[in-house]
């Protein structure tokens, strides 16, 4: 009943929005456009958990109109800094908070946008329309400052937070951000290319908007034909620095009270891109048969490369590592939206590899591979830190779920199994996890998918042309 409250609010909310008359200058009225925009972003954010595939179209479609709004009216600029003088009266502090609270609310419009422009492209395998640059996106203050209740209290956090903005800023031009990878065993030495120098900026939008802008940039890179080595090595570089740089609230389990802006663990959506880096998502699921049983033969060749290539046992490291974290948190605890696509993208990733390895293992005889014994998997920047990660005296230690070392002897152990086992420890795990989200109708729905995978028998309702529905135009 819930979702069919929601879903016709969406639909009401989205058509009057729609007939809005977006011909006319909004930069008179500008809270109008903030009130849009804000209204805009619920709708959206429902539209993408709904899993209802003309949602997630009517989503997609809507996204670029709101994406030329927010550009319009200046949403992707930062905004100078307000110095507050010592003589101010109440009164001038009381609008100085006001509008700065204002610039603050577009702000976080504009990196949610960002957030929705990576889910959509990755849900539909398409270029993203922003580019998730981190230089180019705006910067949100804490939540405990956005939160203030008052004009003096929320000066008083201002100030502190501006004095430790600047403390970051020296740090950053000195070299002395850099101290904690030298601490590393992952270092710049170690790269093919440097690290990634990034400020520290220790709040929650910060941080997941920067993570989150990883996965549509490499997309765009392989659809561009430019995802080459080099290429590749720097979004690596990219990934093993935010892993460096966050605080580890951001990425442990069960610290949520210690950290009240960190709600959820940030490791899951990173693992899911390493997971984008090392397979093409897009071809893996045509290749199981998103758009019918034939199968080109373009297709069938990228997935039996994949699965022969190491790149696969990596790609199939990090699906096991996510599916840990995932099972090791509390069902009840508060979930961000892309949690239930990338878990399916783990799914995805496994039933691809279970069904191809049989062509595998048939056109190379004496076809055997060791996770364990795999000289590369050690040359991975990730899976140095991860072991690293292990050792609780290392600064990078994180509390998460069972070790690297462990899933690595767990990977070697279920890839060395038979089907059945293999669908035990992974795909049935992964619809279970599904089932128990509660993030609306699109962990469902990829449940179902999932639940095909298992079963291998195709429900009508899961299918079109033979092959499985997932909101792809």
């Amino acid at each position: 009943m819930a979702n069919k409250a929601g879903a016709m609010l969406f639909e009401r909310v989205n058509k009057a929005i729609l007939a809005a008359t977006w011909d006319r200058n909004p930069s008179p009225r500008p809270e109008n456009v903030r009130n849009v925009l804000k209204t805009s972003m619920i709708g959206q954010t429902f539209a993408l958990l709904s899993g209802n595939p003309s949602h997630l179209l009517t989503a997609a479609a809507f996204h670029g109109s709101l994406i030329s709004v927010a550009r319009h009216s200046k949403l992707f600029q930062d905004t100078p800094t307000i110095e507050l003088g010592e003589d101010l009266t109440p009164e001038e502090l009381n609008d100085t908070w006001r509008r700065w609270a204002r610039d603050e609310e577009l702000k976080r419009i504009a990196l949610v946008l960002f957030i929705h422009d990576a889910e959509i492209s990755a849900l539909f395998h398409h270029d993203p329309i922003l580019r998730h640059n981190v230089r180019s996106l705006p910067t949100a203050s804490s939540a405990e400052l956005f939160s203030a209740p008052t004009a003096t209290i929320w000066a008083t956090r201002y100030k502190a937070e501006q004095r430790d903005r600047l403390r970051q800023a020296n740090q950053l031009s000195t070299g002395s951000f850099t101290e904690k990878e030298a601490d590393s065993d992952v270092s710049n030495a170690d790269l093919q290319t440097p690290l990634t120098a990034w400020p520290a900026q220790d709040h929650m939008l910060n941080i997941y908007t920067r993570l989150s802008g990883i996965s549509p940039s490499i997309i765009e890179a392989r659809h561009m034909g430019c995802l080459t080595r080099p290429h590749a090595q720097k979004l690596e570089s990219d990934l093993v620095s935010w892993y460096i740089s966050v605080p580890g609230p951001f990425r442990e389990l069960g610290t949520t009270s210690m950290q009240p802006e960190a709600p959820f663990t940030m490791l899951p959506l990173w693992h899911y891109s390493f997971i984008q880096l090392t397979a093409d998502l897009d071809t893996l699921e045509l290749a199981i048969g998103r758009e019918g049983a034939t199968i080109s033969d373009s297709t069938r060749s990228y997935a039996l490369s994949w699965v022969a290539s190491p790149d696969s046992k990596r790609c199939l490291l990090h699906a096991l590592l996510l599916q840990n974290l995932m099972t090791a948190v509390n069902m009840g605890s508060f979930f961000p939206i892309h949690t239930a696509r990338i878990l399916f993208s783990a799914a995805v990733c496994w039933y691809c590899y279970m069904l191809y390895l049989p062509y595998v293992e048939a056109e190379e005889h004496e076809w055997t591979f060791s996770v364990c014994s795999d000289p590369s998997l050690e040359s991975y920047p990730e899976v140095r830190l991860l072991r690293e990660g292990d050792n609780p005296t290392s600064p990078t230690f994180t509390l998460t779920m069972g070790s690297c070392n462990d899933a690595i002897s767990d990977l070697d152990r279920i890839l060395s199994a038979n089907p059945a086992e293999m669908k035990a420890g992974t795909l049935c795990v992964l619809e279970g996890i599904l089932r128990k989200l509660g993030t609306g109708g699109i962990a469902r729905a990829l449940a179902d998918i999932v639940q095909v995978f298992i079963s291998g028998e195709i429900d009508k309702s899961n299918a079109q042309d033979g092959g499985y529905v997932r909101g792809h135009p």
